[in-house]
C-alpha cells in the first residue's frame, strides 16, 4: 500500500529489467500495464515472447525517497517477493540471487550492461534478470551456448563503443572456472570468438585495464584445461598496442601466454610473435623486440620455440626501418645471440654493405634466422627489406653500394622463385639507382624499367615505377634522361623495344611524375653533395628555369584540356620556386605572379612555398614584400600544421628564418636587419635557428670579435645594455634581452666555427672557453675545427690571400702548421678530411715528415673504416695528389720519392696484404725500372699513383735536375699513354681520350726540359721517339724544341732535321694553333733559332727553305720599282738571318746579263718590339751584312723610311763575283782529292792505316 500510494508515474521501455531495491519498486499497477500492452494473458506465454525477442520490457517506477527505517534485508525480501510474483521465478533462485551477491555463483550472469550482483554502500543493489534463461531448467544448457550469447551481445554493443558487456563477460570468466571441457566441443571456438570481440572492443576505447582483466580471467576460466587459442593472446597484444599501455603490460600478456602451456589448445605461432614484436616496436622498444625474436626462434629453446614466417621478417624489417632517425648515433652492430649459419643473401649483403645505421647491420645479421628449408619468402618481406635499405641510404650518405645491395636482393628473389609484384618492382627501380659510390647507377633503374616492359614474368611498369626511375635520375643529376622518360609516358610508346615485348600501355603521367622531373631539373648542390660527396661542383643551371617553366605550362595546358590528374599542386609550385632560385640573375617570371596564381587556382600555400620564394628573391625589397604577403595569408598556418612536420610546422618562424638565412648568405646586413626588425614587430616567435643566423651574419660581416661577447650577453654574464649598443653600432641589429631562446650547445659551436672561418683564432678560443665555463663537454669536432683553422691560416699567409697578422698573433706559417699538426695528432679518430688539410699545410711549410705521417694515418683509415671506404679513398687520393703537387711546386724530388714509395707500397698491400715489397723504390726510379707492368695491376685498388701524380713527380725531378728520375718515370706513364692511342678506341671516345692525353703531355715536356738542362741529347731523342710510338700522335712542340736545342748545342744538325720531319709527319692532338701560331710554324721557327744560336747557319738555312717550301714559314722577296724588296716583318732574328742569306743566294742565280739593281730590306721601325720604337732586326741585319759577308755589304737608310735598309747594287755585284771565285776554288780542291784517290800514295797510306788499327785492337784485347 505504501508503495502504491507513493507511485506517481510509470514508464515502459524495451530494455533489460532492472530492480533497484529501496528506490524503484515494481507494483501491481505497473505489472498490469505491461501485460496489457503486450497483448499476452498467460505469464508463461509472456516469458516465451520475451525469450524470442531476447529482451524484456523494463518497468521503472518514479523515484521515491528512500526511507531510513527500511533495512537492506527488507529491501531484499521485497525484491524477492516482486520478482517471484511478476515472473513466477522460484523463490530459491530469487533468494540465491539476493543473498549471495558477491561470492556465490551467478548462473545468469550473462547480463547485457554491467555486473550488478552487489549490495552497494548506498543501500541498494542492482539486479540483471537474464533474458535467455527464464526458468530453472534453462540454466542447465551447455556453457558454449552461453558464450555464444555473450558473443552476440558483444558484437551488438561494439559499434556503440560500450564496454559494459565486456566487463560483465570478464567477471563471468573469472568467477566461473570450468572443471571439465571435454563434454563441450564447441566451447574453445565460442570462447575464442567472445574473447576476441571483448578485447577488440576494449582496445577501440583504449581501456587496457579491461584487456588485462579479460586475459587473466580467461586463464582462470580455463583452469588448466587446453581450451584457449593462442590467437586470443595475439589479439590482446594487438588491442593493447592501440591503448596507452606501456611495455610492461605487453610483457605481462606475453608471460601469461608462454608460462601457461597447459591452457593452450595448440602451441604459440608466428602470429602471436609478430604481434608482440610489432607492439614493442611501436613503443620504441626495438631492441626488446629483437631479443624476443632471438629467444623464441632459437632451436635450443625447448620451452617455447616458435617457427617464424615471412611476416615475421616483414615485421622485423619494418620495425628497424621505423626506428631509423637522422639524429641517431652511429652505434655498433647488434650481435646475434644464437648460432649463425650465413645464408646466401646474408653472405652477399655482408660483402657489399656495412652501414653506419645499426638497424641495417642488425637486419643483415639476423637473416640467418630465416634460413631454413620450410621458410617461404614473399614479396612483402623483400619489400620491407628494400624499404629499410632505402631509408638507411636516404639518411646516411655513408650507406653505400645501394645498387649492389638491391641486385643481391633481386637475385635472391629469383633463386627462391618469388616473382616481384608491382610494389617490389617499384622499390627495386628506386633502390637500384642509388648514386652512392656510383654516379652511373641511374642506368640500372632504366634497365630494370625496360625489363618490366619486356619480361612477362614481371609486372608492367606503373606510374610508381616510372616515378622511381625519374627520382633515380634526379639523384644522379641526369635531368635529360628524366625528361626522356616523361616524353615516353606522354607519347605512350617504349623506345627500342624488340619483338619479345608483350603488349602493354604505358601509364599516363600524373602530377607526381611531373614533380619528380622537376626534382631532377632542380639539381641542388646540397642534394648532390649529400648523395655523392665525390662530386663537389654542381652542373650549370643555365636553361633549367626555362625547362621547368615549360613543364609547368605543359601541366597547366593538359589540365585545362581535361586531365585533372595533372593539376599542379603545392609541391609543384614549391619545386618551381626552388628552381627559380638556382639561376642568377633571377628569371623574368615574377615570384609574386606565381603566388597570385596559386590563390586564383585555389592551390594551398604552406611554409615551404613562401620560404622557397624568399630564397629565390633577388633583392631585400622583394624579400620584405614576400614576408608581408605571408603574414596576410590566412590559410598558411592551418595548411602548414596539417601537412608539414618538424621546423616547417611552425610556419612563420620557418619563413622568417629563411629570410634571415638568405641575407646571411649574401652577407647583407641591411636585408638582415630589415627582416629581423619585421620579425620583432609582428611578434614572430624566434627559434634556435634565429640565434644561429644572428651568429652567422655577425661572423660573416667581419665582426667575429663580437661573438664571444654575444654569448656572454645572452647568458647574462655581462651587461646586456652595453653589448646591445655595441652590436647596434657595428651591425645595426637591435636585440631584445629576453627575446631569443636560451643558448644551446650548437650555438657555441657555431660561434666558434664562425670565428675560425673568419680566421679569428683568438676569439674562437674565447668562445670555446665560454662553452667550457658553462659545463658543456666539447666533442672532437671542436679540435678538428681548430686544426683546420690553423692549417688554413698557414695556407692563406703563404698564398697571400688574406692579411692575418692581427688574427694569428704574428705566428709564422710554419708555427701555424705545427699547431695544426699537434692538435690533429692529439685527436682520437680524426676525420680524413681534417688530416688532409693539415697534411697539405705541413707540406706547404716544408715539414715533409709530418705530412708523411698524416698520409700514412689516412691510409690506415682506408683499411679500418669499411663503412666510409669510398669517401676515405677519395680523400686519400686527393691528399696524395696535393702532396705531390706541392713537391713539384717546391722542386723537392726527395720528398716526392718518399710519398711515391708510400703510395705504391700501400696500393700493393691492398692486393697482397702480406707483400712487403715496395714498388717502386727510390733506387728503382733513379735506375732502370724493373716492374713497369705492375702499375696497371694496382689501378683497380683506387689508391694507386694516378697519371697526374706521376706528372708531378717528373716536374719535381725537373726542378731538381734529376734526369734519371724523369726518364724512368716516363716508363710508369707508358700504359696510360698507350691507352690514348687512336688505334685502341673508337671515334665515340675520341674527345675523352684527347682530354686524358693532354693531362699526360706535361710529363714529356718536363722530362725533356730536364734532359736539355743536363745535356742528355741521346735520352731526350729516345724519349721523343718512344712517346710518338706509344701515343701514335705528334709529340708536344715544347718537348720537341727542347730536344732540338740540346741537339743543336751538340752540333747535330742532321738529327735535328730528321726529328723535325718525323714530328711533323704525325697528327697533332693540341689543335691547329697554340699560343697564337701554328705548331709547324713553331717547330720550324724554333729549329732555325736553335741552329742559328749554335752557329749552324747552313742547317738553319736548309730548315728555313724547307719550311717556306711547305708553307709553314713566310718569305717575301719580290722585285720592286727600283730595287728587289725583302720584307722581314714578323720574323725573329734567326729567321731574318736565314731569309737574307737565302735572298742573297737567289741573287747569285740571276742571269749575268740582267741589269744590276739595289736590294731593299724592310726591317720595321720597332713598333712591336719589347721597347717601343727601338728596332731589333735593323742593327742585327746591318751587323750580319758587314761581318758575315765578304766582301762586306754596306747599307744605307732609305730616305723617309727608317724601317728599311738599302744595299747598293755594286756591292752586291762584287759579292757575287767573289762567290763565283770561291766556287771555282772549291771545285779545284774536289778535283785534287779525286786525283789522290787514284794514286798509289793514297792507297799505301790507307793500307798502313788499316794495319795500325788492327795492331791497336789486338793490344787492347
Amino acid at each position: 500500500e505504501h508503495i502504491n500510494n507513493q507511485t506517481t508515474s510509470t514508464r515502459l521501455s524495451w530494455r533489460p529489467i532492472r530492480y533497484n531495491m529501496g528506490t524503484n519498486l515494481v507494483n501491481e499497477k505497473a505489472k498490469e500495464q505491461m501485460i496489457e500492452q503486450s497483448g499476452v494473458e498467460d505469464n508463461q506465454e509472456l516469458h516465451r515472447c520475451f525469450n524470442n525477442q531476447r529482451c524484456l520490457k523494463s518497468i521503472n517506477t518514479s523515484t521515491i525517497r528512500k526511507r531510513r527505517r527500511c533495512s537492506k534485508l527488507l529491501n531484499a525480501l521485497v525484491g524477492m517477493a516482486i520478482t517471484s510474483h511478476v515472473f513466477q521465478i522460484p523463490e530459491r533462485m530469487s533468494a540465491h540471487a539476493f543473498l549471495n551477491q558477491r561470492n556465490g555463483p551467478r548462473p545468469w550472469g550473462l547480463s547485457q550492461e554491467k555486473p550488478c550482483w552487489r549490495i552497494r554502500k548506498s543501500g541498494y543493489s542492482g539486479v540483471f534478470v537474464p533474458s535467455y534463461y527464464s526458468t530453472l531448467d534453462d540454466f542447465d544448457k551447455p556453457l558454449s551456448d552461453r558464450l555464444s550469447f555473450y558473443s552476440y551481445n558483444l558484437q551488438k554493443h561494439r559499434s556503440q563503443r560500450n564496454t559494459k558487456t565486456a566487463k560483465s563477460f570478464s567477471y563471468f570468466l573469472r568467477d566461473n572456472p570450468i572443471t571439465d571441457a571435454q563434454n563441450d566441443s564447441d566451447l574453445p571456438s565460442n570462447l575464442t570468438r567472445a574473447l576476441i570481440l571483448a578485447t577488440r572492443t576494449a582496445g577501440e576505447v583504449g581501456d587496457y585495464r579491461l584487456i588485462l582483466h579479460l586475459i587473466e580471467s580467461s586463464v582462470k576460466f580455463a583452469n588448466g584445461n587446453p581450451i584457449l587459442s593462442p590467437r586470443i593472446f595475439g589479439e590482446a597484444l594487438n588491442s593493447l598496442s592501440q591503448t596507452k599501455a606501456n611495455a610492461s603490460k605487453l610483457k605481462r600478456i606475453w608471460t601469461l601466454a608462454t608460462s601457461n602451456e597447459a591452457i593452450l589448445a595448440r602451441p604459440l605461432t608466428a602470429f602471436e610473435l609478430n604481434t608482440f614484436m610489432k607492439a614493442l616496436a611501436k613503443l620504441g622498444r626495438i631492441r626488446s623486440s629483437i631479443d624476443v625474436l632471438l629467444q623464441h626462434t632459437d632451436e635450443s629453446n625447448e620451452k617455447v620455440h616458435i617457427i617464424p614466417d615471412a611476416y615475421t621478417a616483414s615485421t622485423l624489417f619494418t620495425a628497424l626501418r621505423d626506428s631509423i632517425s637522422a639524429d641517431q648515433k652511429q652505434e655498433k652492430e647488434l650481435a646475434s645471440q644464437s648460432r649463425r649459419t650465413d645464408s646466401t643473401l646474408q653472405s652477399r649483403l655482408k660483402v657489399v654493405s656495412r652501414s653506419p645505421a645499426w638497424q641495417w647491420n642488425t637486419a643483415v645479421d639476423l637473416l640467418h634466422i630465416f634460413d631454413f628449408e620450410d621458410f617461404h619468402w614473399n614479396n612483402q618481406a623483400y619489400s620491407t627489406l628494400l624499404k629499410l635499405h632505402e631509408k638507411a641510404a636516404a639518411i646516411f650518405p655513408e650507406h653505400i653500394n645501394g645498387s649492389e645491395i638491391t641486385i643481391a636482393i633481386l637475385d635472391d628473389m629469383s633463386q627462391k622463385n618469388v616473382l616481384p609484384d608491382e610494389m617490389s618492382c617499384s622499390l627495386v627501380v628506386k633502390c637500384i639507382g642509388d648514386p652512392s659510390g656510383n654516379r652511373m647507377a641511374w642506368k640500372n633503374s632504366i634497365d630494370f624499367l625496360r625489363r618490366m616492359s619486356k619480361e612477362e614474368a614481371l609486372p608492367l611498369p606503373n606510374v610508381f615505377a616510372y616515378s622511381a626511375a625519374i627520382v633515380a635520375c634526379a639523384r644522379c643529376s641526369e635531368y635529360e634522361v628524366a625528361l626522356e622518360l616523361l616524353e615516353e609516358m606522354r607519347a605512350g610508346t617504349i623506345a627500342q623495344l624488340d619483338s619479345t615485348a608483350h603488349a602493354s600501355t604505358i601509364p599516363a603521367p600524373n602530377t607526381w611524375v611531373y614533380n619528380a622531373v622537376l626534382l631532377a631539373i632542380n639539381d641542388q648542390k646540397k642534394y648532390r653533395r649529400r648523395h655523392n660527396p665525390a662530386r663537389k661542383v654542381s652542373r650549370p643551371t643555365k636553361g633549367r628555369v626555362e625547362l621547368a617553366m615549360q613543364l609547368f605550362e605543359q601541366m597547366k595546358s593538359d589540365c585545362e584540356s581535361g586531365s585533372e590528374n595533372l593539376r599542379p599542386d603545392t609541391v609543384t609550385y614549391n619545386m618551381v620556386l626552388s628552381i627559380m632560385g638556382t639561376e642568377n640573375p633571377p628569371p623574368e617570371v615574377s615570384l609574386i605572379a606565381l603566388l597570385d596564381e596559386m590563390i586564383q587556382n585555389g592551390t594551398p600555400r604552406d611554409a615551404i612555398t613562401y620560404r622557397n620564394a624568399i630564397l629565390a628573391s633577388p633583392s631585400g625589397k622583394r624579400t620584405r614584400r614576400l614576408l608581408l604577403r605571408c603574414l596576410d595569408d590566412d590559410l598558411l598556418l592551418s595548411r602548414s600544421l596539417e601537412t608539414l612536420q618538424g621546423k616547417a610546422a611552425n610556419a612563420m618562424t620557418f619563413i622568417f628564418n629563411g629570410a634571415l638565412s638568405t641575407a646571411a648568405s649574401r652577407r647583407s646586413l641591411k636585408d638582415f636587419t630589415n627582416a629581423f626588425s619585421l620579425m620583432q614587430e609582428r611578434n614572430i616567435e624566434p627559434s634556435d635557428d634565429t640565434t644561429s643566423h644572428i651568429i652567422s651574419i655577425v661572423g660573416k660581416s667581419g665582426n667575429s670579435n663580437l661573438l664571444p661577447k654575444l654569448l656572454s650577453a645572452l647568458n647574462e654574464d655581462v651587461s646586456f645594455v652595453e653589448f646591445k649598443s655595441e652590436l647596434l653600432t657595428a651591425t645595426g641589429i637591435s636585440l631584445g634581452q629576453h627575446w631569443l631562446p636560451q643558448l644551446s650547445d650548437t650555438h657555441y659551436h657555431e660561434a666558434t666555427t664562425a670565428c675560425l672561418d673568419d680566421n679569428n683564432i683568438a676569439d674562437a678560443h674565447r668562445a670555446f672557453g665560454a662553452m667550457k665555463n658553462k659545463g658543456i663537454v666539447p666533442h672532437s669536432g671542436y679540435a678538428e675545427d681548430f686544426a683546420v683553422a690553423y692549417a688554413r691560416a698557414a695556407r692563406n699567409i703563404i698564398r697571400g690571400e688574406k692579411d692575418l697578422v692581427h688574427q694569428t698573433a704574428n705566428m709564422s706559417p710554419k708555427q701555424l702548421a705545427q699547431n695544426a699538426y699537434r692538435i690533429a695528432a692529439a685527436i682520437t679518430g680524426p676525420s680524413p678530411s681534417t688530416l688532409k688539410v693539415v697534411a697539405t699545410s705541413c707540406a706547404m711549410t716544408e715539414q715533409w715528415g709530418m705530412a708523411q705521417k698524416l698520409l700514412r694515418s689516412v691510409q690506415k683509415m682506408v683499411v679500418s673504416e669499411s663503412e666510409r671506404l669510398l669517401n676515405t679513398k677519395e680523400i686519400l687520393c686527393d691528399l696524395q695528389s696535393s702532396l705531390l703537387r706541392e713537391c713539384a711546386h717546391q722542386g723537392n724530388v726527395t720528398a716526392a720519392l718518399w710519398f711515391v714509395n708510400d703510395i705504391q707500397h700501400f696500393a700493393a698491400t691492398q692486393i697482397h696484404p702480406n707483400n712487403s715489397k715496395v714498388v717502386p723504390t727510390e733506387h728503382d726510379l733513379e735506375g732502370m725500372p724493373h716492374s713497369v707492368t705492375n702499375e696497371m695491376s694496382l689501378e683497380h685498388t683506387g689508391v694507386h699513383m694516378r697519371p697526374t701524380n706521376w706528372v708531378s713527380l717528373v716536374k719535381a725531378a725537373r726542378k731538381s735536375g734529376h734526369w734519371r728520375v724523369c726518364v724512368n718515370t716516363l716508363q710508369f706513364l707508358r700504359p696510360y699513354v698507350v691507352k690514348t692511342n687512336p688505334s685502341y678506341y673508337g671515334t665515340e671516345d675520341e674527345k675523352l681520350q684527347w682530354k686524358k692525353y693532354k693531362k699526360l703531355v706535361p710529363a714529356l715536356v718536363h722530362a725533356t726540359a730536364c734532359l736539355e738542362i743536363r745535356s742528355q741529347y741521346a735520352w731526350a731523342l729516345r724519349a721523343i721517339m718512344d712517346w710518338i710510338s706509344w701515343s701514335g700522335r705528334r709529340a708536344p712542340p715544347q718537348a720537341v724544341l727542347s730536344v732540338i736545342r740540346v741537339l743543336s748545342a751538340r752540333g747535330r744538325g742532321e738529327e735535328v732535321k730528321d726529328l723535325l720531319a718525323e714530328t711533323v709527319h704525325h697528327p697533332s692532338i693540341l689543335g691547329n694553333t697554340e699560343d697564337g701560331e701554328g705548331q709547324e710554324e713553331m717547330l720550324y721557327s724554333g729549329a732555325c733559332t736553335a741552329l742559328h744560336r749554335n752557329g749552324l747557319y747552313d742547317d738553319a738555312d736548309e730548315i728555313y727553305v724547307s719550311g717556306v717550301s711547305n708553307g709553314y714559314l713566310g718569305f717575301s722577296f719580290r722585285p720592286g720599282d727600283e730595287a728587289m724588296v725583302l720584307d722581314l716583318h714578323g720574323l725573329n732574328v734567326a729567321l731574318a738571318h736565314s731569309a737574307v742569306r737565302v735572298a742573297m743566294r737567289q741573287l747569285t742565280t740571276m742571269p749575268k746579263g740582267q741589269k744590276k739593281s739595289d736590294m731593299m730590306i724592310i726591317t720595321g721601325r720597332g713598333r712591336n718590339s719589347a721597347f717601343h720604337l727601338r728596332p731589333v732586326l735593323r742593327p742585327e741585319i746591318q751587323r750580319m751584312l758587314l761581318e758575315e759577308f765578304y766582301p762586306p755589304l754596306n747599307t744605307v737608310s732609305v730616305p723617309g723610311n727608317m724601317g728599311a735598309l738599302l744595299v747598293n747594287a755594286d756591292d752586291i755585284y762584287r759579292w757575287q763575283e767573289h762567290q763565283e771565285g770561291q766556287k771555282g776554288l772549291r771545285m779545284l780542291a774536289v778535283a785534287a782529292a779525286i786525283k789522290d784517290l787514284s794514286s798509289s800514295r793514297l792507297r799505301k797510306s790507307i793500307v798502313l792505316s788499316m794495319e795500325a788499327n788492327k795492331e791497336n785492337k789486338k793490344a787492347h784485347d
